[in-house]
Formats: structure tokens, C-alpha cells, sequence
């Protein structure tokens, strides 16, 4: 028993703690990607955050409880409408082939020069055939230019 004790408590002593931002950023179940539609616009103008899940096998993402997402406003970027989602027909669970999208507005009286958007993007995974699910929080950093 206490071997069994030592040989789940060890792994967490030996964990470290506060590594940064990126402690959080990976699941070891779903390959997570962002880009944007144009990674260069002018204050004033709209965008889009594209994300790509990639579940592995046996994995898939709920669209009920839908994905969210929430912007972090420091960088003074606005939300542009609502998460879109796409079900995939014959599973009910999120489609692997058509991105999550989320537009986005740059503040009109924005600087020119490199911004930085920062959000959480939220979903649920389940396992197909141990029966669990879990919800994730995925960080989200990508770098847009304002232009003149």
C-alpha cells in the first residue's frame, strides 16, 4: 500500500510549480491551433480568430455545452458577434473539419503597431469508450498589426 502511496505522491512532488502561462496551455487530448483571418487591419476594422481542435482518436468535443470564448480586455480588442460553431452531421459532436471562428473589433483610436489578443477559449471533451468528459480552458495569445 504505501508503495502504491509513494508512486502516485512522488510524480506531484517532483511537479513544478508556476512554470508561466504556458502550465495550462496544452491537452494532452486535443491538438489546438489559432490564427487569424488577417493578421494585419486598421483601428476601426473586424477580424476573425480561427481555431482548429484536433481531437485524437476516441476523443470528441461536445457542442452541447457549446464552446465559449472570452476576451481578455486589457488589450482593449472587442468581441464581433458569436462563436461559430459547426456540428458535424453524423456524430453530433464538433466537426474536425470546419474551424471554430470568433470575430473580433479593433477600437477605433487604436495605435499603430503590434497587438497582442489574449482570451480563453472553453469546450468539453469526452473519451468515446471510457465514458468521462472534462472541460478545458485553452489559453489563447496571437499578435495582430494595427495599421496607420
Amino acid at each position: 500500500m504505501l508503495t502504491i502511496l509513494l508512486h502516485l505522491l512522488i510524480p506531484l512532488m517532483i511537479t513544478p510549480a508556476g512554470t508561466g502561462k504556458n502550465d495550462q496551455s496544452a491537452n494532452k487530448f486535443v491538438t489546438y491551433s489559432v490564427s487569424v483571418d488577417k493578421p494585419a487591419l486598421k483601428a476601426g476594422s473586424k477580424g476573425t480568430l480561427i481555431f482548429s481542435l484536433r481531437p485524437q482518436e476516441g476523443i470528441h468535443i461536445n457542442v452541447q455545452p457549446a464552446p465559449g470564448f472570452l476576451f481578455d480586455t486589457t488589450s482593449g480588442i472587442r468581441s464581433g458577434g458569436n462563436l461559430e460553431i459547426s456540428k458535424d452531421s453524423s456524430s453530433g459532436y464538433l466537426s474536425k473539419r470546419t474551424p471554430i471562428r470568433q470575430g473580433f473589433l479593433i477600437p477605433r483610436g487604436t495605435k499603430a503597431g503590434k497587438l497582442t489578443l489574449r482570451g480563453t477559449l472553453t469546450y468539453f471533451y469526452c473519451s468515446d469508450a471510457e465514458g468521462w468528459c472534462s472541460r478545458f480552458k485553452q489559453p489563447v495569445e496571437t499578435t495582430i498589426e494595427v495599421l496607420p
